[in-house]
């Protein structure tokens, strides 16, 4: 994967813009699909680890998949 630096010297304004700014051009229910899917993801992660238990406890019904 090419990195930031790497598009800022090859001049890759087009691919630059759409890796650090392209979700402007969502529309709210497309940033907010997007969003609903990070947070499932990380709360899945979370639930696997030892403090994601202490913190969620034994919640059976939180189910993000």
């Amino acid at each position: 994967m090419t990195t930031l630096s790497e598009l800022v010297r090859d001049g890759s304004n087009k691919e630059l813009w759409q890796r650090c700014c392209g979700f402007i051009d969502l529309s709210l229910p497309e940033f907010m699909n997007i969003q609903e899917r990070l947070l499932k993801e990380q709360l899945t992660l979370l639930k696997k680890c030892e403090l994601g238990r202490s913190i969620l406890g034994q919640a059976k019904s939180l189910d993000f998949g």
